[in-house]
């Protein structure tokens, strides 16, 4: 019986383009390598275990070797590369290279692609990698010898590693949307804020010149002035020639209402994991650009906005 590794999950988001893919073809082919590897050692130790009395020659070893790979146990071959469209369709073959060739994969809409290897029945690996929200790429390992299922796990490691999400874009795609709901609060009463038109009332009026007055002081000079905006406060009095003016918001609700709107949008666009073959090929390209905006854009403009005019200056200098 081979050693089975519990499942290795990866967490993504994954963004696979079809270089990608293709890098992983070879990877897949070192792979198969290895498990035929653990095969010959498992039906070396198989044959050794049932002839441990017996002196065998050379000879008679390797035909007993020859005999015993023909076993039903030992026979099975199996490889098979799926690719599933999100309309249940699927492209099949027996490399990458094979589906990534097919005509129709030029329509397709990938959702899921998984690769399945098997040599005999204790040597097989299994790779999934679906494009729901978690993205979570999954990898069995069966093995019958231990040493050969690290190599794999080395290699595929090594390919892993060139395109794994840091780990800020992994937040982002695990929470996004649940900060999304948050940042909708904000955004709602600041656009009413923002976008509700406000008026003076004659008493605000009365209440801006009132405190005017309190700043210069009250003496001899404006004291019926103030004793007139005492009562007008007090009678809630309005002229029948007053005319109501716009009140002009404060710039700052504009300001937070744009940075909040930003994040909104941020929150609520997370990269997910995306084979980008066939209609996603785009996808691909759009979340590349995504990350760079607001990993690496933004940022750099928050950092350097304080210090936009000190850095034109010494620009034209």
């Amino acid at each position: 019986m081979g050693l089975t590794i519990p499942t290795e999950i990866h967490k993504g988001p994954w963004i696979l383009n079809q270089n990608d893919f293709e890098d992983l073809e070879n990877v897949i082919i070192e792979i198969e390598k290895y498990l035929a590897q653990s095969l010959e050692i498992e039906i070396i130790e198989f044959v050794e275990a049932e002839n441990t009395k017996a002196m065998l020659s050379p000879n008679e070893k390797q035909r007993k070797i020859n005999e015993a790979s023909q076993r039903h146990s030992f026979v099975r071959r199996e490889k098979k590369i799926t690719l599933i469209s999100s309309d249940g369709k699927r492209l099949i073959g027996d490399s990458i290279r094979e589906v990534l060739k097919d005509s129709s994969i030029d329509l397709f809409d990938p959702k899921e692609f998984h690769v399945f290897i098997e040599y005999g029945n204790s040597n097989n690996i299994k790779l999934e990698v679906p494009t729901n929200l978690d993205g979570e790429l999954r990898l069995d390992i069966n093995c019958f010898d231990l040493s050969k299922s690290n190599d794999i796990r080395l290699d595929f490691n090594n390919w892993l590693s060139k395109r794994r999400p840091e780990r800020k874009i992994q937040f982002w795609c695990g929470w996004g949307q649940v900060m999304a709901v948050f940042f909708a609060i904000p955004i709602l009463i600041l656009s009413i804020i923002v976008f509700t038109t406000d008026y003076s009332t004659y008493q605000s009026v009365v209440k801006y010149e009132s405190n005017e007055l309190l700043k210069q002081g009250i003496d001899s000079s404006n004291i019926y002035k103030a004793v007139e905006l005492l009562v007008k406060q007090q009678t809630n009095y309005v002229p029948s020639d007053f005319v109501p003016q716009k009140i002009e918001k404060d710039p700052v609700y504009l300001r937070w209402l744009c940075i909040t709107g930003f994040l909104f949008i941020v929150s609520a666009i997370p990269p997910i994991t995306t084979i980008g073959l066939g209609k996603k090929k785009r996808k691909v390209e759009f979340y590349k650009i995504w990350i760079k905006i607001v990993t690496v854009t933004v940022p750099a403009a928050l950092i350097l906005g304080p210090f936009w005019d000190y850095i034109r200056h010494l620009l034209k200098l």
